[in-house]
C-alpha cells in the first residue's frame, strides 16, 4: 500500500459535494425561516465543511437578481463565489483549528473575533456568515464565548458549526441551534469523490483509500497528507505475526505519535485507523465480519485474524473505548500520543 503524492484540497475551493444535495436544498430553500445557528454533525471527512461552504455560496448568490422565472442566481456564476473560495469574502468569517501552535485547537481568542465581526454592517449586502470548524476543537472557554453569541444573535447572521462527534455538544449550545446530521457516503460515492480529488492517483491506491475511508472521502486527504497508509500496513504486518517484536511495536508507536504540527494529520488518522482495527476485530471475534467487504486489504485481514485469536471480543471493545478516551485526553492535555499507541498495540499483540 503506497501513498500517493500529497494533494492539497480545501473544502472552500469548490470541492465536490456528493450525497448531501437534499440537505443543501433544505438549508438554502427557506431563507426567512432559517435558524441563526446550524450544527452540521457527522463523522470527520464526509463533506460537512464542503456542505457549509456550498450553503454560504448559495445564500450569498441569492442576494443577486433572479432570472425571469424567479430562480436565484447560480452560485457558479455569482461574483460572491470566487471571494468565498479564495477565503477573502468580507462578510464571511471562518475559524479553524490553529495547527501551527503548540496546543492545537480553537482558542477563546479566535471565538472572540465573532461578536465584533457580526456587529459590523455587511459590505456586500445584508448577510453575514460565520463558519466554525470544528466544535470538537473548541475548549470550554471558547464554547462559553460562542454561547453568548448564540444567545443574542444579530439580525441577518448565520453561524455554521461543524461537529465531528468526537466530543459531546454542550446542551446549552445544542438547544440554541438546529442540528443537521449527515451520514457516511456509499462505497461508490466515496470512491468517486476520491478519484475526482486525486485524478493522478493510482487506481489501486484509490481502491484502498476508499475502503479505509469508510464512507468519509475526506479521510483520503488525511491519509495522503500523513503518509500513514504504509505505516498502517507495517503496523498490521507486525500484529499479524505470531509474536510481535517489542522493538518493532515501539518503533511504529513512536511514528504514530510523533509530535509537531507537521505530523498532526498522522496523529488524527491514527485515532481513526486504530478505532477501525479494534472495531473490525471485535466484529470478527463476534462472528459477523465479512472479508469480501475488505478486498485488497489482505494485510489488515491477516492482522484481524491474528488479533481475534489472541483477544476476546469483550476485551477488544474495552480496548477500543479506552484508546479513544486516552487519545482525546492526550490531545487535550498536549501529552505524548506515542505512549497511547504503544499501550494499545501491545494489548492487541499480547497472547
Amino acid at each position: 500500500m503506497n501513498d500517493t503524492a500529497e494533494h492539497l484540497h480545501h473544502p472552500r475551493s469548490g470541492g465536490h459535494l456528493i450525497g448531501h444535495d437534499d440537505i443543501l436544498s433544505s438549508l438554502t430553500r427557506e431563507q426567512k425561516r432559517r435558524h441563526h445557528g446550524i450544527i452540521l454533525s457527522g463523522p470527520r471527512g464526509i463533506g460537512k465543511a464542503t456542505l457549509a461552504y456550498r450553503v454560504a455560496e448559495h445564500l450569498f448568490a441569492a442576494r443577486g437578481e433572479s432570472d425571469l422565472l424567479g430562480n436565484a442566481p447560480d452560485p457558479e456564476n455569482s461574483p460572491e463565489t470566487p471571494l468565498i473560495r479564495a477565503g477573502s469574502h468580507p462578510d464571511m468569517l471562518v475559524i479553524e483549528t490553529e495547527t501551527d501552535k503548540a496546543t492545537s485547537g480553537i482558542s477563546v481568542e479566535q471565538i472572540r473575533r465573532v461578536p465584533p465581526f457580526l456587529s459590523h454592517t455587511p459590505s456586500r449586502g445584508s448577510l453575514r456568515v460565520v463558519l466554525i470548524d470544528a466544535l470538537d476543537e473548541m475548549n470550554f472557554n471558547g464554547a462559553n464565548a460562542m454561547l453568548k453569541t448564540l444567545e443574542e444573535p444579530p439580525e441577518q447572521a448565520l453561524i455554521l458549526l461543524i461537529h465531528h462527534g468526537t466530543v459531546p455538544i454542550l446542551p446549552t449550545i445544542r438547544s440554541r441551534c438546529r442540528v443537521v446530521k449527515l451520514s457516511p457516503l456509499s462505497p461508490e460515492d466515496t470512491r468517486h469523490i476520491i478519484s475526482l480529488n486525486f485524478p493522478d492517483a493510482d487506481a489501486g491506491w484509490i481502491d484502498v483509500a476508499a475502503v479505509l475511508s469508510e464512507g468519509a472521502p475526506g479521510r483520503a486527504q488525511m491519509i495522503a497528507d500523513s503518509g500513514a497508509m504504509d505505516l498502517y500496513a507495517e503496523t498490521c504486518a507486525i500484529l499479524a505475526s505470531a509474536k510481535a517484536s517489542p522493538l518493532a511495536l515501539d518503533d511504529v508507536a513512536q511514528q504514530w505519535g510523533q509530535g509537531g504540527a507537521r505530523n498532526s494529520a498522522r496523529r488524527a488518522i491514527m485515532r481513526l485507523f486504530f478505532d477501525r482495527l479494534a472495531r473490525l476485530s471485535a466484529r470478527k471475534a463476534a462472528g459477523y465480519f465479512d472479508n469480501s467487504l475488505h478486498a485488497g486489504l489482505d494485510i489488515e485481514n491477516q492482522a484481524i485474524e491474528a488479533i481475534t485469536g489472541r483477544v476476546p471480543a469483550p476485551k477488544l471493545a474495552e480496548l477500543q473505548q479506552d484508546m479513544l478516551r486516552k487519545t482525546d485526553e492526550a490531545k487535550r492535555l498536549n501529552l505524548d500520543l506515542s505512549v497511547v499507541a504503544h499501550e494499545f498495540l501491545s494489548e492487541l499483540a499480547s497472547a
